[in-house]
């Protein structure tokens, strides 16, 4: 249909994308993960296993490191929800985006009360895996367009086709 209109498609053979971000994210994220849950972890014991001043230490401690978390290692979650908002369109980043700043502000707003349910350590966990799985599926989006490109680019001028009448070649450019 493009080609009809004078334009050429082909898969951007220029695509090289640097994950330098995503490591760097990701590595904050899990550094804030591991360090919230240890400090979270009195409390998974229950409440009488840590004294009220150390709580209020280590909820504070928590609340930095979730701060860090959220608002430095999911900023790409933030940015494309804020996005979603602005151009009042729905993407699966809203959703994540609200729950994020809902879940601390909740937190917040119980460690300021001193109401025992706070969840710095959730919340930065889905930060942390969500990074993850963004992280794999770039690289294997990534892998795909250079396969498409070089197949695009290489001589192979015919396909193998299975049909009810068996195996045959033909042209790349009869395929539909």
């Amino acid at each position: 249909a493009y080609e009809s209109l004078g334009y050429g498609v082909t898969p951007n053979r220029m695509h090289k994308k640097d994950y330098r971000s995503y490591v760097r994210q990701m590595g904050v994220a899990f550094f804030c993960l591991m360090n919230v849950m240890m400090l979270a972890f009195p409390e998974y014991l229950g409440q009488e296993s840590l004294t009220e001043q150390f709580r209020n230490i280590f909820r504070g401690i928590s609340s930095v490191l979730a701060a860090v978390a959220i608002f430095y290692s999911g900023r790409p979650f933030l940015q494309n929800a804020l996005a979603s908002a602005r151009n009042r369109q729905i993407h699966l980043d809203l959703p994540i985006g609200l729950a994020l700043v809902v879940g601390f502000s909740y937190s917040v707003l119980n460690m300021i009360n001193g109401a025992p349910h706070v969840y710095f350590d959730s919340m930065t966990a889905v930060v942390a895996l969500l990074l993850t799985g963004r992280f794999f599926q770039s690289k294997a989006l990534d892998r795909i367009m250079r396969e498409q490109a070089r197949f695009l680019e290489s001589d192979v001028h015919f396909v193998r086709l299975n049909s009810e009448s068996g195996r045959e070649l033909i042209p790349l450019t009869s395929l539909k």
